[in-house]
């Protein structure tokens, strides 16, 4: 057992070293590399790893909470069972990264690569997916209630029935707000579609997540758009 605190470390080369079961606390990490390296039951807390590369390494039990991992190489990582709270992934690469197991709470998984990760039931409530690569990731039974997936690639993604639905039924919404409000400005429309599916997604997340019962168009039926529109309007005083 050993552990390193607020220590940085620039351009080392850390290959097929042994970190299991150490204690990383606030310490920098610039341009370092980790791969092949075991960070098997590593625990990291306010620690910063920038344009590291994790090719092959073994993240098995880790835990990390409140790190950061920016623009780092995760390619053909082993993430079993791994933890990472309120962690900040921003632009890292996960190609070909074992996923199974994992926990993430939440955090800044924005810019990141997830081709073809399996993140079925995972509780990713809140995580922050902007502008990510989620091609063909399997999100089957997953929570991604208040996630954002702003400019999000979901070509062939595999989603719950609910999730499918609401899209469709979202993209409804702002399809009848076109013809509703040609007079508005861009702003003022993009304000009044982000509010509008922020408060109905609520409740659609809270009907049953099957597939017998929650369809796009049973989605229609249960909320008119009619009613949909009219009750933000008066929310926005519109």
């Amino acid at each position: 057992m050993y552990k390193y605190e607020d220590q940085s470390f620039d351009e080392k080369d850390f290959s097929q070293a042994d970190f299991r079961e150490g204690e990383l606390r606030n310490c920098t990490f610039t341009r370092c590399r980790f791969r092949a390296t075991h960070l098997e039951e590593l625990l990291t807390s306010g620690c910063r790893f920038i344009d590291c590369d994790f090719t092959g390494a073994q993240f098995n039990a880790s835990v990390h909470h409140g790190s950061a991992f920016t623009n780092c190489r995760f390619r053909g990582a082993n993430l079993f069972v791994a933890k990472f709270e309120e962690c900040k992934m921003v632009g890292s690469d996960f190609s070909e990264a074992s996923f199974d197991g994992i926990t993430i709470e939440r955090g800044d998984w924005s810019y990141t690569n997830l081709r073809h990760a399996n993140l079925s039931k995972q509780n990713l409530r809140g995580v922050r997916f902007t502008e990510a690569d989620l091609y063909e990731c399997n999100f089957e039974k997953a929570d991604l209630r208040e996630a954002d997936l702003s400019r999000t690639q979901l070509a062939k993604c595999k989603l719950n029935e609910p999730i499918c639905a609401a899209r469709t039924w979202t993209a409804s919404i702002l399809s009848r707000l076109r013809s509703r409000a040609p007079g508005w400005t861009r702003r003022k429309r993009s304000c009044f579609c982000a509010r509008t599916v922020r408060r109905w997604n609520k409740v659609l997340y809270m009907m049953p997540c099957t597939s017998s019962t929650l369809t796009a168009s049973n989605l229609k039926h249960e909320f008119p758009l009619n009613h949909v529109l009219k009750d933000s309007c008066s929310l926005m005083n519109l």
